[in-house]
């Protein structure tokens, strides 16, 4: 038996999905779009009156389309090859920005 807790993740989880699949697929490729009718006024109502039809379409699309996921920003400077370890970036960190850097960035030299 779910708990409370799982249950209110689990609906969260679903809405997350359906608002991403909103902004993301036209209404005339939409799956709950096609099973309401092709009346967009009824999308909501069908998601209300059938829940679980709409959770399983919902969650199959998202299933078929996941979220892409990117680097972080450690991971892409070391793609980048600006950066070979976490003590390399600290230490980079440390050291004054090259003139010619600073200059394009409209930096002035300290006194």
């Amino acid at each position: 038996m779910r708990r409370g807790g799982e249950i209110v993740a689990e609906f969260q989880e679903v809405m997350r999905q359906n608002k991403r699949m909103c902004q993301s697929v036209k209404c005339c490729k939409c799956d709950i779009y096609r099973l309401c009718g092709e009346d967009l006024s009824k999308c909501q109502r069908f998601i209300n009156n059938n829940p679980e039809k709409a959770e399983e379409v919902i969650m199959s699309w998202a299933a078929e389309h996941p979220e892409p996921v990117y680097p972080t920003w450690y991971r892409w400077l070391i793609m980048m090859g600006a950066v070979g370890s976490v003590e390399d970036l600290f230490s980079d960190l440390q050291r004054p920005i090259p003139a010619d850097i600073a200059q394009k960035l409209g930096i002035e030299p300290k006194e």
